[in-house]
């Protein structure tokens, strides 16, 4: 690609200074968007197009039960999986990218199928050594009163310890993974029984054993009831 990462998330050059009002994505527009999805299988299908495009050989779809919970499902590849980078332009709202071959464009598919199906997140993914995951969830943010979307993404190298580097690659800073760490921690769905030091931790990367060398694992939880699109209003 032409673009990198960091040229897509940052103002053009000579803009960065100047007090010029930009663009803000409201909690509110996942909501909207899932209503392109008029049938929940329409967003399952959209998702299972990625892991196809992604060149997934094998995917996988469960069901996890929890005690007086709403289920969890899981999704898991073994495509290509996403670098920090690459996940970090998934995450962003609006962002696409249109295939100079076929002339499709992708970016919007995945996030406008997690809104439709539940209504919080987390999306693992290896692509070599550095493993990263993102938190995607309009109702944690509209609950917490937030005026701008947020997506907290944090990666960690071979030793499980939380990437420090910043790169083309690697966009965020070690500062940035530590506070999305913190707020992804606190509302993670591996909340172990007993609670003890780093217990939630060794959970939550513990689910990149259940990928390949190279692949994505989507966790949805609060799973939607309705059959209709949920409603913006």
């Amino acid at each position: 690609m032409a673009d990198t990462c960091e040229q897509t998330l940052q103002k053009p050059t000579g803009l960065q200074d100047l007090s010029i009002p930009h663009m803000r994505s409201h909690p509110s527009v996942l909501t909207s968007a899932a209503q392109a999805h008029a049938h929940p299988f329409s967003g399952l299908a959209d998702l299972i197009d990625n892991s196809r495009e992604s060149g997934a050989k094998l995917m996988s779809i469960d069901v996890v039960r929890r005690d007086e919970q709403r289920p969890l499902i899981s999704l898991t590849d073994d495509g290509c999986g996403m670098d920090e980078c690459s996940l970090t332009r998934l995450l962003s709202m609006g962002y696409t990218e249109k295939d100079r071959e076929t002339g499709q464009h992708y970016g919007m598919g995945t996030k406008t199928a997690i809104a439709r199906l539940c209504s919080h997140a987390l999306i693992f993914s290896c692509a070599g050594a550095v493993r990263t995951v993102g938190l995607l969830s309009a109702k944690l943010f509209g609950d917490l009163k937030a005026t701008e979307m947020f997506v907290p993404q944090c990666s960690w190298d071979s030793s499980d310890d939380v990437l420090q580097i910043t790169s083309e690659r690697a966009p965020l800073t070690h500062q940035q993974r530590l506070d999305s760490l913190q707020l992804i921690l606190e509302h993670s769905p591996f909340k172990p029984a007993v609670d003890e030091e780093g217990a939630a931790l060794r959970a939550l990367i513990g689910q990149f054993r259940h990928l390949p060398e190279t692949g994505t694992r989507i966790i949805m939880w609060d799973v939607r009831k309705e059959v209709t699109a949920p409603s913006c209003i």
